[in-house]
Formats: C-alpha cells, sequence, structure tokens
C-alpha cells in the first residue's frame, strides 16, 4: 500500500533553487545546518533515561552516528530548510540568476576567490 500526495498539498520548489548559488555558498549552508540538526539530535538523545552510562566506544560510536545522520539530512535537496534560510541571507533571491552567477564567477575566476 503506498500513499500519494496530491501535487496540491506537495512542497512548493523555488523556481531559481540553488542552481545558480555559488558551491561555496551551498557548503556553508549546509554545514550551518548540518550543525544546528547534530545539536538537536544530542539533546533529544540526552533527554532519554539510560539504565547504565554508555562506554566511551559506544559514546564515540553515538557521536559519529549523530554526526552522519546530521550531515546526510543537511545534504538532502530539501533538508529541513535551515539550509534556505541561510542562503536567503548569505545569497539573496536577487542574485540567483544565470548573470547574476556568471558575474560572480568572472569575479572570482571561478575558484571563489576575489580577482587580484
Amino acid at each position: 500500500m503506498s500513499i500519494t500526495v496530491p501535487p496540491s498539498h506537495q512542497p512548493k520548489r523555488d523556481s531559481n533553487g540553488i542552481q545558480y548559488v555559488p558551491k561555496d555558498y551551498v557548503e556553508v549552508a549546509e554545514a550551518q545546518e548540518a550543525s544546528f540538526l547534530k545539536l538537536m539530535f544530542d539533546e533529544m538523545k540526552n533527554s532519554i533515561e539510560h539504565a547504565e552510562e554508555p562506554s566511551s566506544a559506544e559514546g564515540i560510536y553515538q557521536s559519529l552516528l549523530t554526526d552522519e545522520q546530521a550531515q546526510s539530512l543537511a545534504s538532502h535537496p530539501d533538508g529541513v530548510g535551515i539550509k534556505n534560510l541561510i542562503l536567503d541571507q548569505i545569497y539573496p533571491q536577487k542574485f540567483r540568476s544565470k548573470e547574476g552567477y556568471e558575474a560572480y564567477q568572472a569575479m572570482t575566476k571561478g575558484n571563489g576567490k576575489p580577482r587580484e
């Protein structure tokens, strides 16, 4: 049995999306979203009472697992939306066009660093 969501109830995709956002900006936004998610997951896990303290190996494993879960969720195109909020602040919609992207590439010579 599968459930289909009608198009009217599916999340709306931004027409510009992040296709014209420089990779460096997207990576920063994803890293911030992943950091927030890790913090949130850690706090959720801390709210659970354990019968005994986990061993140091288990603690390391759980920490690595949480890191990967947060990174995986943040790198998903939809994520949880924090990445998009950050991108709206650091690279507003008005710059998200083919012309704006090409101007950025020309200004930075395509490597993300200003020309000298």
